[in-house]
């Protein structure tokens, strides 16, 4: 995992573009807590913070980025912003200094037992956790060849439920739940080099006539009409309580 996303900091902007209703939310909590740090938890490459920092409603400082990966933290701190490859269960931070704490498509990497109990020590006790988890993508117009490394994808992802059920176990409360959908504009080269890191493992398998036979396939298609990545992201919203 380490490897993967050690090489994927080099090209994660261009292949995860950074969605604005992502920030939006983010921003509007962040201003409705009004207190301690932001804690952006697999920060990648500092997309979030970056957007956060430049809307510039308030102290810079208070952002925070943590990430298992060098290469991705290099990145975020290359933007003047601070970060630090730690992962949560190994963050030190004053008892009840973060006021939120955003998990961007990342919470599915992580242990959630050892993540919630952590999260209990260090939020506010009316600190909230936003958790934004991605349920599905596909292409528009779809392209049949790259059908196997989209459900290859699919199926090696961790249900949703199951993560939200040992968050709410440790005491945290659903207060919103929101669906975002997106569609990201894709030339050929940021598609191919998208498909590649969602489903990795699936294609690294594959010899270089197989690779060459699909974007056979896909090209004449590619070159009539522009494709989008349709992708949909589960918000959950929950709130520190009270103990």
């Amino acid at each position: 995992m380490k490897n993967h996303y050690k090489y994927l900091a080099q090209i994660y902007d261009e292949v995860h573009p950074f969605r604005q209703e992502v920030g939006r939310k983010v921003l509007n909590w962040y201003e409705k807590i009004n207190q301690g740090y932001l804690l952006d938890v697999g920060c990648g490459t500092g997309a979030l913070l970056s957007y956060l920092k430049e809307e510039g409603r308030f102290d810079s400082v208070n952002l925070r980025g943590i990430d298992v990966t060098l290469e991705m933290v290099e990145q975020v701190q290359k933007k003047g912003i601070w970060a630090k490859q730690v992962s949560l269960t190994e963050l030190n931070l004053p008892t009840h200094s973060l006021g939120v704490a955003v998990f961007q498509e990342s919470i599915h990497h992580m242990d959630v037992d050892q993540v919630a109990t952590n999260l209990k020590k260090l939020l506010h006790p009316n600190g909230v956790v936003l958790v934004f988890y991605q349920l599905d993508w596909y292409l528009t117009p779809s392209l049949i060849a790259f059908d196997p490394l989209i459900e290859y994808a699919r199926k090696n992802r961790r249900g949703l439920d199951p993560i939200i059920n040992i968050l709410s176990s440790k005491g945290f409360e659903i207060i919103e739940k929101v669906i975002i959908n997106s569609l990201d504009p894709y030339p050929k080269h940021n598609l191919e080099l998208a498909l590649q890191t969602n489903a990795l493992s699936y294609w690294a398998k594959l010899e270089d006539s197989q690779k060459n036979a699909i974007w056979q396939k896909c090209l004449p298609e590619l070159s009539k009409t522009p494709r989008q990545l349709n992708r949909s992201l589960q918000l959950v919203i929950l709130r520190n309580s009270k103990n």
